[in-house]
């Protein structure tokens, strides 16, 4: 049985959600192997704070900024970031998402696009933005 390790040495690696379990591990998990972390949150900065604390105390970089990727310029933004302040972006995950809990027949507009504008089009314009 063959053990792999993760080296992302050098590598520059944008996470989004990391103000949540998966994306904080992920950030974690990029971090120590060698990446630089561009994590992505919106609100709670306070879930946020330790994930950057536990990636420092390994000597690691994780750069965390906010942002509500339902917008597109906020998507930009992160890009613009990641590239003018880590030279570039070799690993994107789109891990943020979120869902409005309850009967879809009484789901109204303002939730269905709550939904669809993070889960949908964030996600649509994070990648075509990390390919431009």
């Amino acid at each position: 049985m063959s053990t792999h390790t993760l080296d992302l040495t050098g590598k520059v690696a944008v996470v989004t959600g990391i103000n949540r379990e998966i994306g904080a591990s992920l950030a974690l998990t990029f971090a120590k192997a060698g990446a630089t972390v561009v994590g992505v949150y919106y609100g709670e900065k306070e879930r946020v704070d330790p994930v950057c604390a536990e990636a420092n105390a390994h000597g690691a970089t994780l750069d965390a900024i906010e942002a509500d990727l339902r917008s597109v310029a906020e998507n930009a933004r992160v890009i613009a970031h990641s590239t003018q302040h880590h030279g570039g972006l070799d690993v994107f995950v789109a891990n943020s998402g979120v869902t409005v809990f309850g009967d879809f027949l009484t789901m109204t507009e303002s939730d269905w696009h709550h939904v669809m504008d993070l889960n949908l089009k964030g996600t649509f314009f994070e990648i075509g933005r990390a390919h431009v």
